[in-house]
């Protein structure tokens, strides 16, 4: 039902129904009928009142109003004895149904319960009629309260924005709400209010790894219910009438004795999700340092996919997630532990005894890379003196240094490589290579030209 279709108001919605009508006039019918079999004489009894002198034959010969012969024909005792049975049985078998009423929906107010057997009569409500204004946390309450919230109408009811109402006719699904002014109509009664609103649910789950150890899981998920397929220039307000109406009757009762409604779809289904995941792997491969970013986002993107797929088919849309992993404070302690008996020892802070130590080879390491690399120079020098004689120019010396410059990373690089997978030995190697690259290719650029340079000749 879109906002163009909202119920408008009748100034006269109150006219009786037709059934009225025809009641009205059986009755009339009856009591003229009565009138009739009865065959009062209206003529005497007017003159015996009115001009008691007159003889019963002028009396009869006397003229009065129509009107006011009727009038007396219908009034007369004789008449009225059988008219008057029929009215009072009326009157009592109202007052009954009314005290049904009340014993049936459990109404102490005998006002309320006469009003709604009244509505039931008309199938109208009266345009001055307040609406009720419901609310999903009040509306239990508030159906105690009214019965024309727990029978069902005729009655007006306001859903307020955000929500969507859910009603039923004879304990089965009649229709869907939006938010404004509608009329309930006979028996149709308000079942449940669904929150179309953008929805946030928290929890935590414990889960099992592969070994089966205890791991915490902290969940936060947005969702909303899936939205229609109309445009917001139809209607100020999207939704999909089936995902309304399965979200209303998708409560269930748990083994703990709660109910659990739609809203506890997502978080359910992430907690089991999260389960299957984290129980394919071990605590060693969540949390272990090296691995555990792109273990825990792997995890969380794999179950994200999960919840993707499967709560669209339930009528739900996800927005986001977030998953926190924790692993027990014992597992933490040794992890803790070690990590701090793997560390390189070279990292551990120095004992007194070792300092001295330690610096002493540490110069002795300097210099021989000092002597190493001068060495390398002056080889380069020479050899470049032997290949060219006396006459060395700048630009030969600067080709036998970018070698000599080669010399010496391609050996430091030889004795990284001896020292194992350390990180820190395969960051300064990673350099080496790149230092390497570029003297490649200075050295190229540098090198003389093949053919014979002959300058050209003026015209």
């Amino acid at each position: 039902m879109t906002s163009q279709s909202q119920p408008r108001r009748a100034f006269w919605p109150t006219l009786p129904h037709w059934s009225w009508f025809v009641l009205l006039g059986l009755v009339l019918g009856y009591w003229l009928l009565m009138a009739w079999l009865e065959r009062v004489n209206a003529h005497l009894l007017l003159a015996h009142y009115l001009m008691p002198e007159l003889t019963p034959f002028q009396a009869q010969a006397t003229d009065f109003s129509p009107l006011v012969l009727l009038m007396v024909r219908l009034l007369h005792p004789r008449v009225l004895r059988h008219v008057i049975p029929l009215l009072v049985g009326w009157w009592l078998a109202g007052q009954a149904s009314i005290s049904l009423i009340q014993v049936l929906y459990n109404t102490a107010d005998r006002r309320a319960a006469a009003e709604f057997l009244r509505r039931q009569h008309s199938g109208r409500v009266a345009y001055w009629d307040v609406s009720s204004d419901v609310s999903p946390e009040k509306l239990a309450k508030e159906r105690d309260g009214s019965i024309f919230l727990s029978a069902g109408g005729p009655t007006w009811v306001r859903i307020p924005d955000g929500y969507i109402g859910v009603t039923e006719h004879n304990a089965r699904f009649q229709r869907v709400l939006p938010p404004g002014d509608h009329i309930l109509q006979r028996f149709e009664r308000l079942a449940d209010m669904i929150d179309s609103r953008l929805r946030k649910s928290t929890g935590r789950a414990l889960v099992l790894t592969k070994e089966g150890l205890p791991v915490l899981a902290d969940i936060s998920l947005t969702f909303s219910l899936a939205p229609g397929e109309e445009s917001a220039a139809a209607r100020s307000f999207t939704f999909d009438e089936s995902a309304v109406k399965q979200a209303a009757y998708s409560d269930v009762i748990g083994a703990n004795g709660k109910a659990s409604s739609w809203v506890d779809v997502p978080l359910n289904m992430a907690r089991a999700k999260l389960a299957e995941e984290v129980s394919r792997q071990t605590m060693d491969d969540i949390f272990t340092p090296a691995t555990e970013a792109n273990m825990i986002v792997q995890t969380i993107n794999n179950v994200e996919k999960l919840l993707w797929k499967d709560l669209p088919e339930k009528q739900i849309q996800p927005k986001t997630l977030d998953i926190r992993l924790s692993p027990p404070k014992e597992v933490s302690h040794q992890y803790r532990e070690g990590w701090e008996a793997r560390r390189p020892r070279e990292d551990a802070p120095p004992r007194p005894g070792e300092t001295a130590a330690r610096a002493q080879d540490a110069a002795n390491a300097r210099d021989e890379a000092t002597s190493e690399m001068l060495q390398a120079f002056l080889s380069g020098i020479h050899g470049g003196k032997q290949e060219s004689g006396d006459t060395l120019s700048d630009y030969q010396i600067a080709i036998h240094l970018l070698g000599a410059l080669r010399e010496v990373t391609e050996s430091s690089r030889n004795t990284l490589s001896g020292m194992g997978n350390d990180g820190s030995a395969q960051e300064i190697l990673s350099r080496i290579d790149s230092a390497g690259v570029r003297l490649a290719d200075l050295e190229s650029r540098l090198q003389l030209p093949s053919a014979k340079f002959v300058p050209s000749r003026p015209d």
